[in-house]
């Protein structure tokens, strides 16, 4: 179902019914060996990556929008906070997936929830909360 073939750096999500997703993993896998450590592996990603589209399965286009913001993330073209808050908005209802949001990140990001609000912590200990009112009412 979720192949990873680690020679060509290609990761495939078939999908009988509609299309094969095909997601170039180098650009990704570059990234953490220059902008990431330890704490970022592929396998992280590529586990959310699954768990992404096995629940947009029917909604392929939710899978190849979530790729995109990867894309922009990991080649530093918005920052930490804006990826984190698209991916909240993208996937609120969906808590498994919105849970496993710091996977994709840097070591010492933080996201804490509260009962208004999501807390979005830098890893110099810097707050920015992110208002749920506005994640479901962009």
């Amino acid at each position: 179902m979720f192949k990873f073939d680690k020679t060509a750096y290609k990761t495939v999500l078939p999908n009988p019914k509609a299309m094969n997703i095909t997601v170039d993993m180098e650009a990704f896998l570059h990234s953490f060996n220059i902008a990431m450590n330890a704490a970022v592996t592929s396998d992280k990603v590529q586990n959310y990556m699954q768990n992404v589209y096995l629940q947009f399965y029917h909604s392929p286009h939710v899978f190849m929008q979530f790729q995109h913001f990867l894309k922009l993330f990991y080649s530093r073209q918005v920052s930490a906070f804006d990826f984190v808050k698209q991916l909240l908005t993208m996937f609120m209802g969906y808590p498994f997936l919105t849970a496993g949001i710091t996977d994709l990140l840097p070591q010492g990001y933080q996201l804490h929830e509260t009962e208004k609000y999501i807390i979005f912590i830098y890893p110099n200990g810097q707050i920015q909360p992110i208002s749920k009112k506005s994640i479901v009412d962009p």
